[in-house]
């Protein structure tokens, strides 16, 4: 009587252990890793716009969480072709006459590494701000 106990006990172990896979019809979905950031948009006019809780993908960079704000927010940002620099954000757009432009940040850090480069982590603030060249 235990075998047929250790037997029954054998094959119901593997279809719970195996339910994932029998539900998604014997493929197994892998969910994201994802970390929480938050973006600011200083427009240098008194328009200030926060983005908190931004649920992304681990090693993503400046530019492509400004993408996905941009994206969920139906925001307008132009980059520069070969540099990937932002050159205008909602036609804000930088101004080398006014010797002003976008600038970034991350945890009050200023940066001057293109944004397709910097990588950001869990907890991140990233500010940008529209503000007279540093």
């Amino acid at each position: 009587m235990p075998v047929i106990f250790l037997i029954v006990g054998i094959f119901l172990g593997q279809d719970i252990a195996n339910l994932n896979n029998i539900i998604n019809g014997g493929t197994v979905i892998e969910e994201p890793v994802l970390h929480q950031t938050s973006l600011m948009l200083d427009f240098g006019n008194g328009d200030i716009r926060t983005y908190h809780n931004l649920e992304l993908e681990l090693a993503v960079t400046v530019l492509e969480q400004l993408e996905y704000v941009a994206d969920q927010n139906n925001l307008e940002f132009l980059t520069e072709i070969n540099t990937s620099k932002v050159i205008s954000i909602n036609n804000v757009a930088n101004n080398a006459a006014l010797d002003r432009g976008w600038q970034y940040w991350v945890n009050n850090v200023a940066w001057h590494s293109a944004p397709v480069d910097q990588q950001i982590y869990v907890g991140d603030v990233v500010e940008w701000k529209y503000t007279k060249n540093q």
